[in-house]
């Protein structure tokens, strides 16, 4: 194979049957940006042969240079002026504190120490407590008082007033407690019927063989008026009253939330005078379910 280098190259394109013509510089360029490899085949008018460019001597690979081999270096030895017989134990002075230093100072890799890993965690435990009782309540009243009461009174012309009942503070079973939220379509007329429909929607026991001894009616939340549970009975009895009959034995029957009456007799009172104290009582009751 001749020696000097090729003017030109002509380059087969792999793939195909094509061929593309480069001058030398070209090439070694697409060689060192990566484009054309070394097994590339390569075919020139003066070589008048296809080789691939690696067997051209303007591609081949520099030999390496071989370099001198160092010389030894000639070995000292080095005499101990005293051998050590035996393993002597070393002392490890204790770190002395540094002025300003922290006595335990916390580090990347520090953990917290648990200076009581014995100790319970009493706020937990009495949250979870009071809300699990919570919830036991409201669901205990629900499907003893509230899920019964609530299809009667949706059966009555009061559907549409809200109430509720449930058991007294604490789960007293012998106390229920009759909610009636304050509402405009509660009046002077009608109050002694909605209590004649309340009493006839309440169970009279929330526990079988235990039957309530107080109902405690209320606009809010906090029992505001009470009534024993003979006397609360008695209000669904008041079909045939009258509308004066009704109010009197309301009011000669509902006490207070401290025992309280809510008509108060006088002595010397005429029947005029009563009348009108009557009156005026049950317009202040009945303003207590109606609201502001």
């Amino acid at each position: 194979m001749p020696d000097s280098a090729p003017a030109l190259l002509f380059l087969a394109v792999p793939g195909t049957q094509e061929t593309r013509q480069l001058d030398l510089d070209s090439v070694r360029d697409a060689v060192a940006r990566g484009e054309i490899g070394l097994d590339n085949w390569a075919w020139s008018p003066d070589r008048n042969e296809w080789v691939p460019l690696a067997q051209l001597p303007e591609f081949a690979e520099p030999e390496p240079v071989a370099l001198p081999a160092p010389e030894p270096v000639p070995a000292v030895r080095v005499t101990p002026r005293q051998v050590v017989s035996a393993a002597v134990p070393m002392k490890v002075q204790a770190p002395v504190a540094q002025a300003g230093a922290l006595p335990h100072a916390a580090t990347y890799y520090s953990k917290p120490v648990d200076d009581h890993p014995h100790e319970l965690p009493v706020f937990r435990i009495f949250f979870i407590g009071l809300g699990t009782f919570i919830v036991a309540l409201i669901i205990v009243n629900y499907f003893l008082i509230e899920n019964s009461f609530r299809t009667k009174m949706d059966k009555t012309p009061f559907a549409d007033i809200s109430t509720h009942a449930h058991l007294g503070a604490f789960m007293q079973p012998t106390v229920l407690l009759v909610h009636v939220l304050p509402s405009r379509k509660i009046t002077d007329d009608n109050f002694a019927d909605l209590l004649t429909v309340l009493t006839q929607s309440a169970p009279r026991q929330a526990l079988p063989g235990i039957n309530f001894k107080i109902i405690s009616l209320t606009p809010a939340w906090i029992g505001r008026y009470m009534i024993s549970a003979d006397d609360w009975d008695g209000f669904a009895d008041m079909g045939g009253f009258s509308p004066q009959e009704k109010r009197q034995f309301v009011l000669s029957h509902l006490e207070r939330a401290g025992g309280e009456p809510l008509l108060t007799e006088h002595r010397n009172e005429t029947d005029d005078q009563r009348k009108a104290d009557e009156a005026k009582v049950w317009q202040q009751l009945v303003a207590t379910f109606q609201g502001s």
